[in-house]
């Protein structure tokens, strides 16, 4: 194992578990801190829900990794090498809560089709305006689903550095579905494609 770090992590509004996006950011600011850059490409996967604080360790590719008990997943590549990164239960109860309003964060849309559109904000990461607008268009696509839609998956490349989407249009586009209880949606900033989300069905 290359790096571990504890990470505080802050309930959203009635939450009580932590949102996806804060656990990208977590992940993603512990590999600047420790690379001083931004991976060239990220890709995560959440497993289970995550109630408590978290551990985040970092991998070099040769490592072992147990992933027994994780809730996400990522790999990431950084100086023509790729490492993996987890995230595990630390069991330290998480002790702050902000207010969370996803209709500020969404303002501003613009929903067509298959296809939502929003110029990314600086007050919120923008993992956490990619997943509003990701959900939104589930639910204009989708309204017949019986469930809550969830954050599954995540691949991003090139663009990973926050100050690459501030100011920029964000696009999601819904590529697929699979019975509705998965989708798969690409992303462009601007007019150019950096990646994809997956979304499931929580029943």
């Amino acid at each position: 194992m290359l790096h571990e770090r504890n990470i505080k992590f802050i309930f959203k509004d009635r939450r009580n578990y932590v949102q996806g996006p804060d656990i990208y950011d977590g992940i993603l600011e512990t590999v600047k801190d420790l690379f001083e850059e931004y991976p060239i490409e990220i890709t995560g996967s959440f497993h289970r829900l995550l109630n408590t604080n978290g551990i985040c360790r970092i991998y070099h590719d040769s490592d072992e990794i147990k992933y027994e008990g994780t809730s996400a997943n990522f790999s990431f590549k950084l100086k023509n090498k790729t490492y993996h990164a987890t995230i595990l239960d630390s069991y330290s109860t998480i002790s702050s809560r902000r207010e969370y309003d996803e209709k500020q964060i969404i303002k501003g849309h613009n929903v067509n089709d298959n296809c939502v559109a929003l110029t990314v904000k600086s007050n919120y990461s923008y993992m956490e305006q990619i997943v509003a607008i990701t959900k939104l268009l589930h639910l204009h696509l989708y309204p017949e689903a019986s469930g809550k839609w969830l954050f599954t998956k995540i691949q991003i490349r090139d663009f990973t550095d926050p100050i690459q989407f501030i100011g920029h249009q964000c696009k999601v586009f819904n590529k697929r579905h699979f019975n509705y209880i998965l989708t798969q949606n690409s992303i462009y900033i601007d007019n150019t494609p950096i990646g994809n989300i997956w979304f499931s069905l929580q029943k």
